[in-house]
């Protein structure tokens, strides 16, 4: 596993999560596959696509500022994103094709639909 300097580094991180390679440094890290704040996962890979959790006040799951910054870098690679309440039920299969949104800009207009914003 690569492990880099804090500040170039989180992006970097994040490239080698959609390249799927390990990489860390500071409290960002990914083994390839899953991508990690902390110790929370904010991204993981299902059929070959990087999955985003969107864990930001924007869906009322506001972990910490670090994490949302993590959260928006991984946001720029990935294939999609879904709402933390969503990720219970993707990682068990159960009807993924409905609750996983295209785009963030697709997450935010369903959400807006729906009352949040």
């Amino acid at each position: 596993m690569k492990f880099i300097s804090e500040r170039r580094n989180s992006e970097h991180v994040v490239d080698e999560w959609k390249r799927s390679n390990p990489c860390a440094s500071g409290n960002l890290r990914t083994d390839g596959s899953n991508l990690f704040s902390y110790r929370t996962k904010i991204g993981f890979t299902q059929n070959g696509s990087k999955v985003v959790i969107d864990f930001t006040k924007e869906t009322g799951k506001f972990i910490s500022h670090t994490t949302s910054v993590h959260v928006n870098m991984a946001k720029n690679v990935a294939d999609k994103v879904v709402n933390p309440f969503q990720t219970e039920h993707i990682e068990r299969g159960a009807h993924v094709r409905e609750r996983i949104v295209g785009s963030y800009d697709d997450y935010k207009t369903v959400t807006h639909r729906v009352g949040r914003k």
